[in-house]
């Protein structure tokens, strides 16, 4: 069967495509014999080669009595105007097989060629260079006989292709085929070739026959001029991150270049990278290599700056590698290459953790110290108190945490996590917590960092993950506590005890530390003591209840000389003591600025109803 069965035409044009069918044959004794009817050709060449007659004959010569799948086509002659129809005729003696054919040829129509407007109307470029981008505009014609002849004027190149692939030559010429007579839309690229100085102006010629549609075109070819670049100043010089964290925000700068005949290239140095976009899209990999393609020889590009976060060096003893005097280079041949500084400091994580201890203890409050201070541990540290049992939640890096040295008593900016309470963040090696409840087991973890002076509002605390911890409970709850920084009044009593204001015998002094004690009573407590070599205090149980006695802790906070010799422990029929005084025991101490414990024993300090 035919592959498709319409023939058409214009008078004096043979149709396109030609049509075609498939011819076999076997036990055949002669050539099988192919004749078109009038108005016909027939060909086994799409191309009819050699085919110049109406209603022709074909001779087809079987092989070993066969033929097997013979393309064999058919078109119209086109000679004259008019309905044609009939039957291809294949035979072999008395064996036939018809093949019908019908087609029109219709009367001869004017060609036409319709030319779009020039996308742009200027061509500028400098000698030796074509001009970029090529500027383009499309073709159309109907009822053509003919290819379409596109010549460029002299100074001018036309191509299909806007890489203009294989033209090389001035003034050349494209030929365009029709499809069945017709060009639809077809896109025409044109340009300067650029090959000798001088203006340049003339016509791009398309042509079918006697139909024309011209394309007026013109352009200036400047002389060569020293190529330049021009690397303007960076937005902001600063770039500070954390080691595998890019810098935030990203810098930038401009790069402008003219009478450019190469691309310009711009390295970034080790440990930063360079983008045409602030969002990096694309750059993965550190000290990368941008391409920047002049537009006819000129370039005016923003260019993005930041540190990669990749280690690129050795940190300092302050946990901060430093990348001064960095170089992004620009080059393009034969232009001045240009450079740009950048200094940047990337923060990096401690490898080592310090040591970490409980090393004073109370019912409501632990002195946490930290020790073994090696290379690779941080500058700074942030002690984090957790209730044993609570999960440790490590801080997160580039955030600032508040310290607050009162256990529970931290907002959102002082915890790294739920219960996770920061007590410290700086460069002190110790810290008192107070807020603690008595007889109960706590979790101190040390999680030392590096930093680095914030930017922008951005800070850069690159903490190490995994911290060192140490486990301490807490004292029972005593009878009283007295804190003689802060009061002569007792800091703490149990439930149903009552104590009286520390006092001191009116010749002592204050020392420094106990400054803002004040002036104590001079009252006494009992007659042994004379009015100005004692300091004192007593407690008293409240009606029907006594006091069981176990021991009296301490701690001079000066360390000295003055520290006290004796301690008594007496009672009194009386809470003023003007009573009857027993005493009770009499223990010589040492002068020392360590906590001491004195062990209340035996009977005598136990059931006691009265003032102690």
């Amino acid at each position: 069967t035919l592959n498709a069965t319409t023939f058409t035409t214009i008078a004096g044009v043979p149709s396109t495509p030609a049509r075609f069918y498939t011819l076999t044959g076997s036990d055949l004794t002669n050539d099988v014999t192919v004749t078109a009817p009038a108005g016909f050709q027939v060909s086994t060449t799409a191309a009819f080669t050699g085919i110049t007659t109406d209603a022709n004959t074909l001779s087809i010569t079987p092989s070993s009595g066969s033929i097997s799948n013979r393309t064999i086509y058919v078109r119209l002659t086109g000679t004259t105007q008019g309905a044609y129809s009939g039957t291809v005729a294949n035979t072999n003696g008395s064996v036939s097989a018809p093949v019908l054919v019908s087609g029109t040829v219709n009367a001869v129509v004017a060609a036409t060629l319709t030319v779009g407007t020039l996308n742009a109307t200027t061509f500028t470029t400098i000698a030796g260079v074509p001009s970029t981008p090529a500027r383009f505009y499309t073709l159309t014609g109907s009822d053509l006989t003919n290819d379409v002849t596109v010549t460029a004027p002299a100074g001018f190149q036309v191509s299909t292709t806007a890489a203009f692939t294989g033209i090389t030559t001035d003034a050349n010429t494209l030929s365009i085929t029709p499809s069945s007579g017709s060009i639809s839309n077809r896109t025409i690229y044109v340009r300067l070739t650029g090959t000798t100085q001088g203006a340049y102006s003339g016509t791009v010629a398309n042509t079918n026959g006697s139909v024309s549609a011209p394309v007026l075109v013109s352009g200036t070819v400047n002389a060569v001029v020293a190529a330049t670049l021009t690397v303007g100043t960076l937005n902001a010089t600063t770039f500070t991150t954390i080691a595998g964290v890019p810098s935030t925000p990203a810098r930038f700068y401009t790069l402008t270049g003219s009478d450019l005949t190469n691309d310009v290239t711009v390295t970034a140095p080790a440990g930063f990278q360079v983008s045409t976009t602030a969002a990096f899209t694309g750059i993965t990999t550190d000290a990368n290599s941008l391409t920047i393609t002049p537009s006819s020889g000129s370039v005016n590009q923003t260019i993005y700056v930041r540190l990669s976060g990749a280690s690129a060096g050795t940190a300092n003893s302050s946990g901060v590698i430093i990348l001064n005097g960095a170089t992004i280079t620009h080059t393009s041949s034969p232009a001045t290459p240009k450079n740009l500084t950048v200094n940047g400091n990337i923060v990096v994580e401690p490898t080592v953790s310090s040591n970490i201890a409980a090393t004073t203890v109370g019912f409501n409050s632990a002195t946490i110290s930290l020790s073994d201070f090696v290379p690779g541990t941080g500058i700074y540290a942030l002690i984090v108190v957790r209730a044993a049992g609570t999960p440790a939640v490590a801080p997160t890096d580039q955030t600032a945490y508040t310290a607050n040295t009162v256990y529970g008593n931290n907002g959102a900016a002082s915890i790294t996590g739920p219960g996770n309470y920061v007590v410290l963040s700086d460069i002190d090696v110790s810290v008192t917590v107070t807020g603690l409840s008595a007889s109960t087991a706590y979790t101190a973890d040390v999680y030392d960092y590096n930093a680095d002076t914030p930017v922008d509002g951005v800070t850069f605390e690159n903490y190490k993950p995994t911290p060192k911890s140490v486990n301490f409970t807490t004292t029972t709850t005593p009878l009283a506590y007295y804190n003689f920084t802060s009061g002569v009044a007792a800091a703490f009593t149990a439930t149903n005890v009552m104590a009286s204001s520390f006092q001191r015998g009116g010749g002592l002094t204050v020392n420094t530390a106990a400054a803002s004690a004040g002036t104590f009573a001079s009252s006494g407590y009992g007659t042994n003591f004379t009015a100005n070599d004692y300091v004192g205090f007593s407690i008293e149980p409240a009606s029907t209840y006594q006091l069981n006695l176990t021991s009296l802790t301490y701690t001079d906070i000066i360390g000295t000389v003055n520290g006290p010799s004796t301690i008594e422990v007496r009672a009194s029929t009386t809470s003023d003591f003007s009573g009857t005084v027993v005493n009770l025991a009499t223990y010589t101490t040492s002068t020392t600025s360590t906590e001491r414990t004195i062990s209340l024993t035996g009977t005598a300090f136990q059931g006691l109803k009265v003032p102690v």
